[in-house]
């Protein structure tokens, strides 16, 4: 039996989720996270019994995942009922993006008093901090509901189950991020398992990334990739470029400890383009990944130039003192201006990877449309 249920959307809220089932196992609590995809349609018994064996119930809401539970048969929606029914202890767990002001549509009738609960924001800065206020609304593991293990062996066994659980659902998701807490090992990103962290990134001067989703209409290895939308426009400085990104400070990256020592190792991606992707010919529209350090000082990778109807691979070598593509944090201020960029961006403080798409040089070429992301790798550390 679980002391706590995680209830998440596995759409924007499986990293939050992972690292929360970390957590709460390295302080004694046995867990329950569904590692399946939420979807309508026949809801499993055995989450209905888990529920109901569970003492505690936390709901991971993040960006959008209370957008679907005007549907009926919404798995998240009837886990929540099912609390209800069972007088589970509820605790919301909001992430940095979500509000309740933000939900589009009015909560359905059992799910109405959801923002009376008591809940706790995930500061992804604090960390652990803001975990343990989310602890302090459990009922502990030997609450007079639990199982009567003594202290220490329920812990014990609590921390075994976490572990042994958290083996499994690796196992079972062998295309979802791979983790481990010693950064030396790769990190990968399929996208079998939703938007995983990623998002568009709305700096002033790269608005052309208007959107990012998880889709199955194509698919480079498994069934899934990162389907990014671009309304890219060469006339329009502040749409001549568009990001999309993974900020490991807003959405932790579980199993890893971020910032992240990259230095040396080399990231890939590959890239779909669709036709009227290319633009101008002898100024044809490019690719390049990035990454940010701590500082948001950036590292960009060699512009690759866009090929149409394949997927293409890009890559970067977290190497600056072999790159040229160095942007500091604040270009316009004065003191930064008289700072090498060499020494400002740090490959060990790594706290953002992304991609970038952008107009040619001179081009007034306008692309409106997705191109699809799939495969990004971080590779081993080289021995």
């Amino acid at each position: 039996m679980a002391d706590v249920f995680i209830s998440y959307r596995r759409d924007g809220g499986a990293l939050l989720a992972h690292h929360l089932e970390g957590y709460l196992a390295k302080h004694g609590f046995r867990t329950f996270r569904d590692v399946r995809d939420m979807h309508s349609g026949r809801f499993p018994p055995q989450l209905h019994r888990e529920i109901a064996a569970a003492t505690n119930f936390v709901l991971v809401l993040t960006k959008g995942s209370l957008e679907r539970c005007t549907d009926p048969g919404d798995w998240l929606r009837e886990e929540y009922a099912q609390a209800k029914r069972c007088d589970r202890n509820i605790v919301p767990l909001l992430a940095p993006d979500f509000s309740f002001a933000d939900v589009a549509s009015p909560l359905p009738g059992e799910m109405s008093d959801l923002p009376q609960f008591q809940s706790v924001t995930f500061d992804p800065v604090l960390d652990e901090q803001s975990l343990d206020r989310l602890r302090e609304l459990l009922k502990e593991p030997d609450d007079d509901d639990a199982p009567s293990y003594s202290s220490g062996s329920h812990k014990w066994c609590a921390i075994a189950i976490a572990l042994l659980s958290g083996l499994l659902a690796v196992s079972l998701a062998a295309n979802a991020i791979q983790w481990d807490r010693a950064p030396a090992k790769a990190l990968t990103y399929s996208f079998e398992d939703g938007k995983e962290g990623w998002e568009a990134q709305n700096y002033a001067d790269t608005q052309g990334c208007v959107g990012v989703e998880s889709t199955d209409s194509r698919a480079l290895s498994g069934a899934r990739s990162l389907a990014v939308q671009m309304d890219l426009i060469g006339e329009d400085r502040a749409k001549q470029n568009g990001e999309a990104w993974a900020n490991w400070q807003h959405r932790p990256l579980a199993g890893f400890e971020a910032p992240l020592d990259l230095e040396g190792r080399r990231i890939t991606a590959k890239i779909y383009a669709p036709a009227g992707a290319f633009g101008e010919s002898g100024r044809p529209n490019g690719f390049q990944l990035f990454v940010k350090d701590e500082h948001w000082n950036s590292l960009y990778g060699p512009w690759r130039n866009v090929l149409e109807n394949e997927w293409t691979e890009i890559a970067i070598q977290v190497d600056p003192q072999s790159a040229a593509n160095l942007v500091v944090s604040n270009p316009d201020d004065s003191a930064s201006k008289e700072l090498d960029p060499r020494r400002t961006f740090d490959p060990r403080r790594i706290l953002a990877i992304g991609i970038k798409m952008g107009i040619g040089e001179g081009s007034n070429a306008q692309f409106h449309g997705e191109v699809y992301l799939d495969d990004v790798r971080v590779e081993e550390k080289a021995d």
